[in-house]
């Protein structure tokens, strides 16, 4: 593996031919909504369950890990969804290892992101619909042509001879700008990261892995080490309900969760 490699600038065309993302064109997406800290810090809770029993789930409703746990989040999220609000689409981010789709031996950041969308008044809110819509969603985002033209869609920008003189001081606002307004196209981020592997010498060593990601709503990110996966929640809300319904929703199925938590909640509260 190569730290010099550029899986970016091995695969851009300048003549990749746009397509239209399937969810691109979603309007009046949802937001959850609550009061924000008012350290701007962030609410961090863990679960951690046995992957055995999260896959047994899973396999119920003979789907896969990620997409039982992608509906899963869909649901939790509806549940705290006013009325009113179920008119709009519920659209998670999730991000992609392009690695698998163009080979690389990239050690730098090499991944994209895809959009699932879902509307709870066009469709039903029980778990096989949200599932066959969600797998439906994966199967028409993850295309290598859409991965493709998404990928040379960001490359551009560092290509484009006009931006590159212009200061950094002058790039890094506009960045955040159009950061800010991406998100307003979403309503959470969900990421499967993996199976972490260690050297067997190391294994007795580590109970688990648990990652984290800073957010301006609530990100998911799920890891598996050994027979633990372990679920990062982190949320810029005070609430943390949409955390309670999803964990909630994982034991109806017969998953126990140990809960972990960087704030202190009395019992019942998640």
């Amino acid at each position: 593996y190569s730290r010099a490699s550029d899986g970016f600038q091995k695969y851009y065309n300048s003549k990749t031919k746009k397509i239209e993302s399937e969810n691109s064109n979603l309007k009046n997406v949802y937001h959850i909504k609550g009061m924000k800290r008012e350290d701007g810090g962030m609410t961090v809770i863990e679960g951690v369950a046995d992957v055995r029993k999260v896959l047994e789930a899973a396999h119920k409703f003979g789907t896969t890990l990620t997409i039982y746990l992608t509906s899963l989040l869909f649901s939790a999220i509806h549940d705290n969804m006013y009325e009113r609000d179920k008119k709009k689409s519920v659209v998670l981010t999730v991000p992609v290892d392009l690695r698998s789709y163009f080979p690389t031996d990239t050690t730098r950041n090499f991944f994209s992101t895809i959009r699932i969308g879902y509307n709870f008044k066009n469709s039903g809110a029980d778990m096989d619909s949200i599932i066959k819509s969600t797998a439906q969603g994966f199967k028409d985002e993850l295309t290598h042509e859409k991965l493709e033209a998404r990928m040379n869609m960001f490359s551009s920008l560092e290509h484009n001879f006009l931006l590159r003189p212009i200061p950094l001081f002058v790039k890094n606002p506009v960045l955040r700008i159009s950061g800010d307004i991406s998100s307003m196209g979403e309503t959470a981020a969900i990421s499967n990261i993996g199976k972490f592997k260690l050297p067997t010498e190391l294994e007795k060593y580590v109970k688990g892995f648990g990652v984290f990601m800073s957010t301006n709503a609530v990100q998911l990110c799920v890891c598996t080490f050994g027979n633990s996966l372990h679920f990062g929640f982190t949320s810029a809300f005070e609430n943390s309900d949409v955390q309670r319904c999803f964990f909630k929703k994982l034991v109806d199925d017969g998953v126990d969760i140990e809960i972990r938590s960087n704030e202190y909640h009395k019992e019942g509260d998640l």
